[in-house]
């Protein structure tokens, strides 16, 4: 994280933009405050926390058969799946860009709505 926006030269500008342009994608900017901001600066410390955790296949499948029908919140995901440590195994699944999060309305729990990749 920078305190200020980084210094590139017009090539390395040139190579981002094209970069960007090409996948589809736009560069997000965010300063220190915004990044601060809860709940989101809570719940993002905790779903990293859980980075690199092990999510068995069976867990996956269930998560990703649940997930079929549409976004679900996690109690309805847990009680869906029977996985022990829902949150957790959501959360892991959310670092490897497998799973979204909505992360900005509410501090994450229960309530927490889960969406597909």
């Amino acid at each position: 994280m920078h305190q200020k926006r980084p210094e590139r030269s017009q090539e390395d500008h040139d190579s981002l933009k094209f970069a960007l342009d090409r996948h589809g994608l736009r560069l997000l900017e965010r300063d220190a405050e915004d990044l601060h901001r809860e709940p989101l600066f809570s719940n993002a410390r905790t779903i990293w926390s859980h980075a690199g955790r092990r999510v068995s296949l069976m867990e996956r499948l269930k998560i990703s058969i649940a997930l079929e029908d549409g976004p679900k919140t996690i109690l309805e995901l847990e009680n869906l799946t029977r996985i022990l440590d829902v949150t957790g195994s959501i959360c892991a699944l959310a670092c490897e860009n497998l799973l979204r999060l909505d992360l900005h309305s509410q501090r994450l729990g229960p309530g927490t709505l889960v969406l597909g990749p």
